[in-house]
């Protein structure tokens, strides 16, 4: 699957969270190059679509997607809240073991929100013409592997925030994307 294709299959899909969540991270698995859950993981013990988790306000839920000491991420339908999406990540947090990268993802958006300890949290904010626009040059460009990243703090900052300034100064102001640290 090429960059384009990625984007254009999801361009045009409304599906729901439910019926969408699964196959769009396969695929973006399939882009970036990145082992899918149950190949690198079949017993899903620490890498796994639907990881149960106790929240923090006593219910039980179930995170979309979680990578053990790398992220815990939330779907939403398409246009919907993230912020609602990062609440429901946070109160799973500390059930999946604290992971450095909250990620949520709408199908258009998405949002990478640090939680290193001891830090004050970034949220790194990116929409679906960003994407598209970027496509060949994020699906090369490794520093943007959050398979890879582990609780190494200051190397994902500094990586993550070079990589918004180039993202910022090649096509932000000249294109009118959406990019930003909030």
């Amino acid at each position: 699957m090429t960059p384009q294709q990625f984007v254009d299959t999801w361009k045009k899909a409304s599906l729901s969270e439910r019926s969408a969540c699964h196959s769009h991270f396969l695929a973006l698995c399939e882009l970036l190059n990145q082992p899918k859950p149950v190949d690198a993981d079949p017993e899903g013990a620490w890498y796994t679509f639907e990881r149960g988790v106790n929240k923090s306000d006593g219910g039980h839920g179930w995170a979309d997607v979680w990578k053990k000491g790398h992220f815990g991420w939330e779907y939403k339908k398409k246009r919907r809240d993230l912020k609602a999406a990062y609440d429901q990540l946070l109160m799973y947090r500390e059930d999946l073991e604290n992971p450095p990268l909250l990620v949520v993802f709408d199908m258009d958006r998405f949002e990478i929100h640090t939680n290193f300890t001891g830090t004050i949290k970034t949220v790194y904010a990116f929409d679906r013409l960003l994407l598209s626009s970027l496509s060949d040059r994020v699906h090369s460009d490794s520093s943007y592997d959050l398979w890879k990243i582990n609780s190494s703090r200051m190397n994902f900052i500094m990586t993550i925030t070079t990589k918004h300034e180039q993202i910022l100064s090649t096509v932000g102001a000249a294109s009118g994307m959406t990019c930003q640290v909030v």
